[in-house]
């Protein structure tokens, strides 16, 4: 049973975005139909690549819909014909220092993760679960990991705890890491909670399999299209407004919550985190953190130049841009206060940057909530991002509800930030309050105290995967927000011709790794489906003229 048809409600968004919805959802459609052709005419790898393309693509894409039995629900198909792993399957990189491994926990947690990168929010939060729950033995199963250094942060927290790191590689067939994964899932934990990239079909396929320990999805990307419904028996959500959007748009089960966990910043002082940075005390110090992309200017919303106006209008303040590089958005405004707007690029800890701070500015169009919370941890004042079309992308959170008001527009957040620059008092009173919130629900017993719940509810249920209704592209007002969002990262006009180039080069670059694993076949006729509707471009012909001899070889040699 689908979802009713709906692409004809534009609301107030403009037509571009409206286009660029419909354009996504046709050829997110188009993929879809070719399914079966994949299914049919090429290897269960071939179609695990093909559901992984699909989902990449409508992750980046938004498809007007969250979830997708026309790909889920064949997943669960792949891992229902999953024999044994051929291979060996690896061994452990680390395994936990053995007076922990020796010692009974109150609960062997298994995560799945995608990968683990260093300049990560979601890295640094599952380090940060696993060293706040010292009761529990926790190891690690690294889905597309490859050659990537592990964190050490997070390989310290895996050791301390006892438990093991199995890291797969991501050359290796898409199926026999899920067969390796379904081996070695159940030996760690008592439960599996999976942390993945939107496109990661490995778990999708692997706990198909009826019985398996219960298997909990962690919502790190409730804004957009992910994978995995099928085969999770409860989702653990990080913010209240994800349940209503699981419930009404990904038809998923069990839907708990753990707050983000977070970690005291100790008793570094402002003045001395200022020093460390070369920041004068003098200035009133204005700060963001966020990946580039969050900050892209949409049709309504340019971030760079609201913030202009605030520096432009407090002679006194300074803003740094952590995560963002000056390259990165170059062209997007004419800088009036260039020389008070630092960009400071990626770095790996922004702790200095958060205690010397005075005040906090979420960023616009899309906000980072675990960026915001640990910025206000330190005791300082936030000001929301600008009221987003859709909740899910921005802030929302327990410990901001009441004290942090989310502007209604632009003028509204240079309004609520120049009073923070100027009025001293409400900034230490509003910065003050946060904390003690932020220290309630994300630091202290409480946040403990509900992972435990989550943990026992987990616990107790069945593994029990199931079919997930196939959907169809709508046009609501969270698909258009969501929509608008994905166009910042455009800078041309969105065409037809764009985006079948687009679609060509990914389906190349997935043809590009069948080829890798020994698919030759399969890869001969992915280059086919790349160029069934554009013709064949000269990076195409380049292509298949590289992988023919491989093709031929392999044909030859299985004669």
């Amino acid at each position: 049973m689908g979802c009713e048809k709906n692409l004809s409600d534009n609301s107030d968004f403009d037509t571009e975005t409206t286009a660029f919805l419909r354009l996504c959802s046709e050829h997110y459609d188009q993929l879809v139909d070719h399914l079966s052709y994949v299914r049919r005419r090429t290897s269960a790898e071939a179609t695990a690549s093909w559901l992984e393309l699909i989902a990449g693509f409508a992750g980046m894409h938004h498809p007007g819909r969250f979830s997708d039995g026309s790909i889920d629900n064949v997943a669960i198909e792949l891992g229902s014909e999953l024999g044994p792993a051929r291979s060996a399957i690896p061994g452990p990189l680390f395994c936990g220092n053995s007076e922990r491994k020796n010692a009974k926990p109150r609960f062997r947690v298994v995560h799945v993760v995608t990968i683990a990168l260093e300049i990560s929010g979601y890295t640094k939060m599952l380090a940060r679960w696993i060293r706040k729950d010292p009761d529990s033995r926790h190891s690690l199963i690294l889905t597309r990991q490859g050659s990537t250094p592990i964190p050490a942060g997070l390989v310290a927290a895996i050791d301390a705890s006892g438990g093991q790191i199995i890291a797969f590689s991501d050359e290796s067939p898409i199926l026999e890491r899920a067969a390796w994964l379904r081996a070695v899932a159940a030996g760690l934990g008592d439960f599996a909670i999976m942390h993945l990239i939107p496109d990661d079909i490995i778990p999708a396929i692997a706990f198909s399999d009826q019985t398996n320990i219960p298997i909990a999805f962690v919502n790190l990307a409730d804004q957009c299209f992910w994978l995995g419904s099928g085969v999770s028996d409860a989702i653990i959500n990080l913010r209240d407004i994800s349940f209503a959007a699981n419930q009404e748009l990904r038809f998923t089960r069990n839907n708990l919550s753990v707050l983000i966990p977070l970690d005291d910043v100790g008793d570094m002082s402002r003045a001395n985190a200022r020093k460390a940075l070369g920041i004068s005390d003098a200035c009133t110090m204005l700060l963001t953190v966020g990946r580039a992309v969050k900050y892209s200017p949409s049709g309504r919303q340019n971030f760079f130049q609201t913030v202009d106006d605030i520096l432009a209008a407090n002679a006194q303040a300074e803003l740094y841009i952590v995560g963002v590089g000056e390259d990165d958005h170059v062209g997007n405004i004419n800088y009036r206060c260039r020389d008070r707007m630092h960009f400071v690029g990626p770095v790996a800890d922004a702790t200095l940057y958060q205690v010397a701070a005075d005040i906090y500015l979420e960023g616009f169009p899309f906000g980072s909530q675990t960026a915001l919370l640990e910025a206000v941890l330190p005791g300082r004042p936030c000001v929301r991002a600008v009221a987003p079309r859709s909740p899910l992308l921005a802030a929302s959170d327990i410990a901001l509800d009441g004290v942090a008001m989310v502007p209604c527009d632009e003028q509204a957040y240079i309004d609520q930030t120049s009073q923070f620059v100027t009025e001293e008092v409400t900034r230490e009173e509003v910065g003050s309050e946060l904390r003690k919130r932020v220290l309630l629900h994300h630091v202290e017993e409480n946040w403990g105290a509900e992972l435990y719940r989550t943990y026992d509810a987990i616990s107790k249920i069945k593994h029990q995967p199931c079919s997930i209704p196939v959907t169809v592209g709508s046009a609501r007002t969270v698909d258009l927000a969501i929509s608008e969002y994905h166009k910042t990262r455009f800078r041309d006009p969105i065409t037809e011709s764009l985006m079948q180039t687009l679609i060509q080069r990914s389906i190349l670059d997935a043809a590009f790794s069948l080829r890798q694993r020994n698919h030759y076949r399969d890869s001969l006729s992915f280059a086919r489906l790349a160029n069934a509707k554009t013709g064949w471009s000269a990076y195409s012909l380049a292509f298949v003229i590289k992988l023919l001899p491989h093709y031929i070889v392999n044909k030859i040699s299985n004669r």
